[in-house]
């Protein structure tokens, strides 16, 4: 249940009981699902990674959304438009949270040199957490993991594939 913190997962004869700070929950299967908690109860290697955003307004209604992605940070400057002269800015993913201010002023600045009258309104700083592998790339792909017998990890990789990920986990 919400605001159930989970602190354990116990292997019994024949079933799972889910430890939690409210109440306990017995379950044949358990399918862990939130991204920065699988390191907590499996060895799943996980890695997190800041992604900053700005809301801005001000932007023209005759603007268009666009993405420009490139190897160098300082290169990828990202707008999606949406209604009443609103809009996202940003679109990368940094390893470390304390250059996400500095991105970010950086975008807001090339924005203004494009439409000065966007304007900044707020900072968002989403976290990303992937399953990673040994000697392979990073890559969007959902990752199901069979840690234990009965005990699932499970991340979407980009967010469009969990509407492929939920049919493959039922099938496994």
């Amino acid at each position: 249940s919400r605001g159930n913190k989970i602190y354990n997962i116990e292997k019994q004869k024949d079933h799972k009981l889910i430890i939690g700070s409210k109440n306990n929950i017995k379950a044949e299967n358990v399918a862990i699902c939130s991204g920065e908690g699988i390191k907590n109860f499996t060895d799943v290697k996980t890695k997190t990674s800041y992604a900053p955003i700005a809301v801005v307004s001000g932007v023209p209604k005759q603007a268009k959304s666009f993405v420009e992605l490139d190897y160098f940070p300082k290169k990828c400057i990202n707008l999606l438009t949406k209604e009443n002269g609103f809009g996202l800015a940003g679109g990368i993913s940094l390893s470390n949270k304390s250059k996400c201010d500095g991105y970010l002023d950086y975008v807001i600045a090339k924005h203004n040199e494009i439409n000065p009258t966007i304007k900044e309104e707020s900072r968002y700083i989403g976290l990303k957490t992937e399953i990673t592998f040994q000697n392979q790339p990073r890559g969007y792909l959902y990752h199901i993991v069979n840690t234990d017998v009965g005990v699932w990890a499970l991340i979407p990789g980009k967010f469009t594939l969990a509407f492929s990920m939920a049919p493959e986990f039922y099938r496994r």
